[in-house]
């Protein structure tokens, strides 16, 4: 089984009953913070009724505790051994290397983890907590303001003045308000000529505008530029042009089998075998069908244990991955996996009934590389 860290979202919790219930296994249930900060109290998980057996660990030495974590203090350490404490519970006193008498750690998120210790669950065997969640923080909350602001007149705008024309117009009008005696029109007169100076600058600036909301949208971006822009945003490097690509499954029933580059594949025909031999007449036949034909890029290594990837839920039910998540614990041990190896994520029974034909076939998806 791969070890990698749990990260399932379960609505069945089934471990705990399960650990509590089992005759030597042991883990931490939730911890502690004592008010100055220098005290760890580790609750372990009891023991179902009508089981014997010991819940907290013998014997644990300042080794077996590791606490990581925080962002301006790091390093905390464990004084003298853990000593246990009657309810199953083991305290753990710490101290770091600030001089400060207000507690141990700063408010980001510290993880502790007992190591090297024999029967112990491997997935109750650490508890995140912060030291300082009774605390209140020093943060300033936005003043209220309890005057509000005064309101202003606003100017009398056309926003139908678009071009050079429309704001010559409107500017001679506002002119015409604030200067009534000022009538020249003249085209050599300096004031007209400002006038229209200021109408070819409004007009320029309409068009910017204009441009600005036409490229800010794919559907109606006229510039291939705006186009690459956009799909930046969501992490897609626009190429400057290719054939069609596709991601195909091809599944083996042995090890380093070679896929070489250039392979045909084609999508499906009826009444045609899975695999066709090259230059036979069953491929010619099927080539005449008229389906679409790719062919591999690169050279391909494959193996019979990638051919399908199970999850292994830890004895939890109805459990999924949470969006974002990056890291899953695999039902069996894949040695042959790389860096640079992609994973497809595909649903093959349906959410709600758990039947492989109410399966969406549109839920699936590259899931970048593997770690």
């Amino acid at each position: 089984m791969s070890t990698l860290t749990r990260a399932y979202a379960c609505d069945n919790e089934q471990r705990r009953a399960a650990l509590s219930s089992h005759p030597t296994l042991m883990g931490i249930d939730f911890l502690e913070v004592s008010p100055d900060q220098r005290e760890l109290s580790l609750h372990f998980v009891p023991a179902a009724a009508g089981v014997t057996k010991t819940v907290v660990p013998p014997d644990l030495t300042t080794d077996d505790v590791q606490i990581t974590g925080g962002e301006r203090i790091t390093g905390i350490r464990v004084v003298g051994p853990p000593t246990e404490q009657p309810g199953g519970v083991l305290l753990v006193t710490v101290e770091d290397d600030d001089d400060a008498t207000n507690g141990v750690g700063d408010f980001s998120p510290y993880t502790l983890r007992l190591v090297d210790v024999p029967d112990l669950d491997p997935l109750f065997a650490q508890v995140t907590f912060s030291f300082k969640a009774g605390c209140p923080t020093e943060l300033d909350c936005e003043t209220e303001i309890i005057c509000p602001p005064e309101i202003h007149s606003e100017p009398e705008i056309d926003y139908l003045a678009k071009d050079y024309a429309s704001f010559r117009r409107l500017i001679f009008d506002r002119m015409v308000a604030i200067m009534p005696d000022w009538t020249e029109r003249n085209a050599a007169d300096m004031q007209v000529a400002l006038v229209e100076l200021l109408a070819y600058v409004g007009d320029y600036l309409s068009y910017q505008q204009d441009a600005v909301a036409t490229e800010a949208y794919l559907g109606t971006a006229r510039r291939r530029v705006s186009v690459r822009r956009h799909a930046r945003l969501v992490d897609y490097p626009m190429h400057d042009g290719s054939n069609a690509r596709v991601w195909a499954q091809v599944q083996v029933s042995a090890d380093n089998v070679k896929l070489p580059p250039g392979t045909q594949l084609l999508t499906h025909v009826d009444d045609q075998p899975p695999r066709l031999a090259e230059d036979s007449p069953e491929l010619d036949r099927a080539l005449s069908a008229g389906p679409e034909v790719f062919e591999t890029l690169h050279e391909a290594t494959l193996f019979e244990a990638h051919n399908e990837l199970k999850f292994y839920t830890w004895g939890n039910r109805e459990c999924c991955l949470p969006e974002g998540a990056t890291q899953a614990t695999l039902q069996e041990s894949v040695t042959s996996l790389r860096v640079g190896d992609y994973l497809i994520l595909e649903e093959v029974v349906g959410s709600q009934t758990g039947e492989p034909e109410d399966a969406d076939p549109a839920r699936r998806c590259s899931h970048g590389s593997w770690p």
